[in-house]
């Protein structure tokens, strides 16, 4: 039988670099990499790095970042902390993904811990931007004894370092991020029922991953991948999204809307949207962290927050919440 696992505390940050419209439009981006969204994006690269190259050079790019990805993945931890009302020393595992380390080793987990300045274990886990539901969805088979400690799970994702810009970029454009969670076997008010991740077979999928092109997404994929995607998320968890309060269902869906679409069309009685892609754009692995950050303060007892996100077409995943008991500040 697997363990019990019980959320205590979350945190995240985009890329300090803003990247509005009018500024990719200046560095040549089509208007398909802008595609069905207003909404800024973000980088972790220089701006002034950004304008006099273009990043022509990806391989330098690591070395012109307002701050490096296991910098921005240690300041998610620290939020998650102070969210947690934890110190870093109560900590008993690191585990991280990354789809851009900063070098292949030491491992990007190791790195960060590092930065936070703790010695525990810690490993990377490679996931395709769906880090924290399989990193989860693994936890949750663990034996108990095994979780006996607080658990931290990080996910950081900086897609701008591999863009060659002064190519003429086409593709949909992602926000750089990280996102970090801490979990345990310990009570607490959020109970994590379920996790998962879907694989597609990569022939089919919208995600290209060019040497000089990274992370970019398919017209296609954005034009029917997407809802067949969110689709077979709901499908899969239908028989869990029962017996509850109120249901909140949080996502991305790349700017199209289709996430409200197929919501309302499953008619769910008391039933809440929360488009991530319509405040950050799209921030792969984060936008379920970014989901429970910003609604977990509006959940009663009873309450199920479900997360799904759509990835780039070879892989999407889904994580499920229950509110089960109420906060000290709730109480007070």
């Amino acid at each position: 039988m697997g363990a019990e696992l019980f959320l205590h505390g979350v945190g995240y940050l985009t890329g300090p670099t803003l990247l509005t419209n009018e500024f990719l439009d200046s560095l040549g981006c089509s208007r398909t990499a802008l595609v069905a969204s207003d909404v800024n994006k973000f980088s972790i690269l220089k701006p002034e790095y950004l304008e006099s190259t273009k990043n022509s050079e990806p391989a330098e790019a690591r070395f012109n970042t307002v701050k490096g990805t296991f910098r921005l993945g240690a300041d998610a931890c620290l939020k998650a902390l102070e969210d947690a009302q934890l110190t870093k020393e109560d900590l008993s595992l690191l585990i991280a993904d990354t789809t851009t380390p900063y070098e292949v080793t030491p491992a990007e987990s190791q790195r960060i811990c590092q930065a936070l300045e703790v010695k525990i274990p810690a490993f990377d886990v490679n996931t395709g931007a769906l880090g924290i539901p399989l990193l989860l969805a693994d936890l949750l088979s663990w034996k108990k004894e095994r979780l006996d400690g607080y658990i931290m799970c990080v996910s950081v994702h900086a897609p701008s370092l591999a863009i060659d810009f002064s190519k003429g970029c086409e593709g949909y454009i992602f926000s750089d991020s990280a996102s970090a969670c801490i979990i345990s076997n310990k009570l607490s008010d959020l109970k994590i029922l379920s996790a998962a991740t879907f694989v597609k077979d990569f022939t089919t999928g919208g995600l290209k991953i060019p040497i000089n092109d990274f992370l970019q997404i398919d017209n296609s994929f954005l034009e029917s991948g997407i809802r067949q995607s969110l689709e077979v998320l709901l499908q899969n968890f239908s028989d869990k999204l029962t017996n509850y309060k109120n249901l909140y269902i949080a996502g991305n869906d790349y700017g199209t809307g289709q996430l409200e679409k197929i919501v309302a069309a499953k008619k769910l009685k008391n039933c809440h949207v929360y488009n991530v892609s319509e405040k950050l754009g799209e921030t792969l692995g984060s936008s379920f962290v970014i989901s429970l950050d910003e609604l977990k303060a509006q959940l009663q007892i009873g309450d199920l927050l479900f997360m799904l996100s759509p990835g780039g077409g070879s892989q999407s995943g889904a994580l499920l919440v229950e509110k089960i008991a109420q906060t000290k500040e709730e109480q007070c």
